[in-house]
């Protein structure tokens, strides 16, 4: 564990990092934390570092929202396997208990401000700024700019709940239509 903090600390990526103020240095250390106790977990199988995990990774989702398909997928996959097991009890539930409410406070705070009960807008709005945007554009045969440019007055003129759910729209759409591309 000691080696892998040393290479994820002289990491070159994770050096040119620290002076911004983003998200990715602190998702890819709580990420490369909660495999770690997976692995654990593997070799040892021992419920607590699965536990820990879970709680890392449900945590990561205040941070990455995107993340919340995967703590979803862990939380239901971690509750079967406890409750077939036994291991099952307070102490190991309370902080997943904790974690989960945590999550649903953020998307109750939205809720309050924007009224739509989601636990952040960036996804759909990345989406369709950026990864809807390039799909189009090689579709309709257009540049990327271009395209860009016409979804970036589309989101001028909207809210974030309208925006949102123009981003839904455009992804169902785009996943039913050009699957291939999006995978490209």
């Amino acid at each position: 564990a000691f080696l892998t903090a040393l290479a994820y600390v002289f990491c070159a990526g994770v050096i040119g990092f620290l002076g911004l103020i983003l998200t990715e240095t602190l998702s890819a250390f709580m990420l490369a934390w909660a495999v770690h106790l997976a692995f654990r977990y593997q070799k040892h199988a021992r419920i607590r570092d699965v536990t820990q995990a879970l709680v890392i990774m449900l945590l990561l989702v205040l941070v990455k929202p995107g993340m919340i398909y995967w703590g979803m997928l862990l939380l239901f996959g971690m509750l079967m396997m406890t409750t077939s097991s036994g291991e099952l009890s307070i102490r190991r539930i309370v902080p997943i208990v904790v974690s989960a409410i945590l999550i649903l406070v953020q998307a109750w705070q939205i809720n309050s401000h924007y009224d739509k009960f989601t636990v952040s807008f960036i996804d759909k709005i990345t989406w369709y700024n950026y990864l809807g945007a390039e799909v189009e554009a090689i579709t309709i045969g257009q540049s990327y700019d271009d395209v860009k440019e016409q979804r970036l007055a589309v989101w001028e003129s909207s809210n974030w709940v309208e925006i949102s759910e123009i981003g839904s729209a455009d992804m169902k759409r785009q996943f039913s239509a050009h699957p291939v591309l999006i995978l490209k």
